[in-house]
């Protein structure tokens, strides 16, 4: 079994979004002959929700490595900390500055064959660049979000700076890896076509093993849209919920026809609360985050999947994948057109619905209702063979094949 040190700002046990591509990659790329060792952060980060089943799940082949650094910036008062210029690429600077020598270290010494770096936090992609640079290792640079290519980037004093950052990773790195269609667009000028490659995010199979998969919805009457993950500028609840409050001051709807569960941390919390009367109405429930794999099964009990990208140009969330292999319908708020519009129109996964349009999502809760009424909305009836390409076990082959090209 050949090796490949897997370079991630988070991983388990640590949970949330953000360790699911790492992590599954970890999982099963040992099936198609690569062994992981994991360089990542140590464990000591706040406000990160904690998953310890993503872990017990890794095959005893991984090795996890957590060297610690040293982050000056940390005893410094937060009053007087946010005068100071911010880190670049981001607030893991001190990582990419500190760890270097320990990954190069940790390359030799395990005799590896390949790298891959995963980002955001594009910290991860400095790190393995100057790791790179010491030892020549074969490198992937993954992307799961865009980086200068993202819209909250433009006018930043910084943004040349991150540029020239990107694109020496990019010209360094022997292949750049793109979750969605967007991110290889920002890097078509700057590396040639046969070095970029889309693999997207995906679900895993495993993961469903505690969904029922001959239960009713759980609730007979009302209809009930669920949503699991993080909310934020991005994956903004705010265009649904005032829709639902304009439904209930119109009188469309009564409390008890609709509701919504979110399944999110703390911090998406705080975006919910702006409509208290939903939510002593019933209409809106929240719930803290739980294990990956439970939250689905709580999901698939529910009547439809909400898909939230308010934000953002294309982006694949990775929540969809698992929204197709649960099979209900899909409520997707977003834009028509863009990559992700495409390819929900592609999947026959639901039409986008504008986050502008809030008369809009109305009328689609609305049809959604009286095809919970009359029969006509079905539920845990996926289409396989239309999905199967996103497991994450296929996106591991996928990702194998990749290693064993440039690593020769």
């Amino acid at each position: 079994m050949r090796t490949v040190v897997l370079v991630s700002y988070h991983f388990p046990p640590y949970g949330g979004k953000a360790v699911q591509r790492a992590s599954k990659l970890a999982k099963y790329l040992p099936v198609f002959g690569w062994r992981p060792v994991v360089l990542t952060l140590p464990l000591r980060e706040r406000h990160v929700p904690i998953d310890e089943s993503l872990l017990d799940e890794l095959p005893d082949c991984v090795e996890i490595h957590r060297p610690e650094y040293r982050d000056w910036r940390r005893a410094i008062p937060h009053d007087v900390r946010r005068l100071l210029p911010a880190p670049k690429p981001d607030k893991y600077r001190a990582w990419a500055r500190g760890g270097w020598r320990s990954l190069a270290t940790l390359i030799r010494d395990s005799g590896a064959d390949a790298m891959i770096s995963t980002s955001p936090t594009h910290s991860a992609q400095i790190l393995a660049l100057r790791a790179r640079e010491a030892t020549g290792v074969p490198w992937v640079a993954d992307f799961r979000d865009p980086w200068t290519g993202d819209p909250s980037l433009d006018g930043r004093s910084a943004a040349k700076e991150m540029f020239e950052l990107e694109t020496r990773v990019a010209a360094s790195a022997d292949a750049v890896v793109g979750v969605c269609p967007k991110i290889l667009r920002d890097f078509a000028d700057r590396v040639a076509p046969g070095r970029l490659h889309l693999i997207e995010n995906g679900y895993d199979e495993q993961d469903f093993d505690d969904v029922d998969w001959d239960a009713p919805p759980a609730e007979r009457a009302a209809l009930v849209i669920g949503y699991n993950g993080t909310l934020s500028a991005r994956h903004n609840p705010e265009p649904l919920l005032e829709s639902m409050q304009r439904l209930l001051d119109g009188g469309a709807i009564d409390p008890g026809e609709i509701r919504v569960v979110f399944t999110t941390t703390s911090v998406g919390n705080e975006r919910l609360t702006r409509y208290p009367e939903l939510v002593e109405s019933g209409m809106l429930v929240v719930r803290d985050y739980v294990p990956h794999s439970r939250s689905l099964a709580d999901l698939a009990r529910l009547d439809v999947s909400l898909l939230l990208l308010t934000g953002g140009e294309g982006h694949y969330p990775a929540k969809l994948f698992e929204y197709l292999r649960i099979g209900n319908p899909i409520l997707p708020i977003t834009f028509a057109g863009d990559d992700l519009g495409l390819l929900l129109v592609e999947l026959e996964a639901g039409p986008p619905v504008d986050p502008q349009d809030v008369d809009g999502i109305g009328a689609a809760l609305l049809e959604l209702r009286d095809r919970k009424r009359s029969g006509g909305l079905p539920h845990l009836a996926p289409d396989l063979a239309r999905v199967d390409r996103f497991s994450r076990k296929r996106i591991a082959e996928r990702y194998a094949e990749l290693l064993d090209a440039i690593a020769g």
